[in-house]
């Protein structure tokens, strides 16, 4: 325990989290101001859980039957022949063996080259999804994101700092939490929890560690602007995160449904959205004002270098 409280205390020493004069106890909440608690971080974590069971019903009784409805095929591959020996070896490699390792299973298994590499080829497609179950995960991902984006939407358009990206930093530190906004970090932390312990239940995808490395560093960075108090700033970059995803959901939607012009549509405007955006408003709002802003508005010279501060 020594060794934990030592490592804890380095990681988060004042220094390097906080301006300069002020120390963690300065967050300490009272019945008229919330602020950001390290307790609350692991909040998201059982109610993931419960957003996981949230999406099994939605898949299974809102998009399967509207997906039916639409025509599309549930119809998936069906395994192959079981073969230990092939199966062993595919679960090594995920793909058909070529060369000489192809005559070595052939021997072993008393089969053709061709009949193993049919093997192989069955075996790879009864682990892809069927159009039915594509729009179904497709259309909770599209609710979810709509959904976040108009809330966070309504609940950050009454806040000062949607119009003016100043007042994420004119006060700073001595932010207080208002409700709508710890419940909107909490969703989205919750979510993205979500996502990371359903990946060890879905179909394994062959992105899997790259997902895997987004969904770690997403929730890292919800945590540590959660931490640091950046609340204001940080429910700004995931507005403009979400707003592009909504309409990539909606495009892959179109695709399984078998409407290409509509899944065209959606993608243009995605596309445009996303430039908009990710490539003008997140880099020359969201991080050249939090790169300079702060040495005009406090003598304490905090350099902000994505999200942190070393104090001068």
């Amino acid at each position: 325990m020594d060794l934990v409280s030592r490592v804890s205390s380095v990681f988060w020493a004042e220094w390097f989290w906080l301006p300069r004069g002020y120390n963690w106890t300065t967050f300490t909440s009272t019945p008229e101001k919330l602020y950001p608690d390290f307790y609350w971080i692991y909040f998201p974590i059982p109610f993931s859980l419960l957003l996981f069971l949230v999406r099994i019903l939605f898949e299974k009784k809102i998009c399967d039957p509207i997906g039916r409805s639409m025509g599309i095929s549930e119809r998936r591959t069906h395994p192959p022949v079981s073969n230990r020996a092939l199966e062993k070896e595919y679960r090594k490699k995920k793909k058909a063996p070529d060369g000489e390792q192809l005559k070595g299973l052939s021997k072993r298994t008393d089969l053709t080259t061709r009949q193993v590499e049919s093997w192989f080829r069955q075996r790879k497609a009864s682990e892809t999804l069927s159009q039915l179950q594509k729009f179904s995960e497709t259309g909770w991902r599209f609710f979810y994101y709509t959904a976040i984006f108009i809330y966070g939407l309504w609940a950050v358009s009454s806040k000062s700092w949607f119009y003016d990206t100043k007042e994420c930093w004119r006060g700073y530190p001595l932010h207080a939490v208002d409700r709508d906004m710890w419940w909107y970090y909490m969703l989205e932390l919750s979510f993205y929890w979500s996502l990371l312990i359903s990946q060890f239940f879905d179909v394994r995808r062959k992105d899997f560690w790259q997902m895997f490395t987004h969904h770690v560093t997403t929730i890292l960075l919800l945590t540590l602007s959660w931490m640091d108090n950046l609340v204001r700033m940080g429910s700004l970059v995931l507005i403009i995160h979400d707003v592009a995803d909504v309409f990539l959901e909606a495009a892959k939607l179109a695709r399984y449904a078998n409407k290409p012009k509509l899944c065209d549509a959606f993608f243009i405007v995605f596309a445009v959205v996303w430039i908009i955006s990710r490539m003008f408003i997140y880099p020359y709002v969201y991080v050249m004002i939090p790169l300079f802003l702060p040495f005009l508005l406090s003598t304490r010279c905090p350099l902000m270098v994505s999200g942190l501060y070393f104090c001068c």
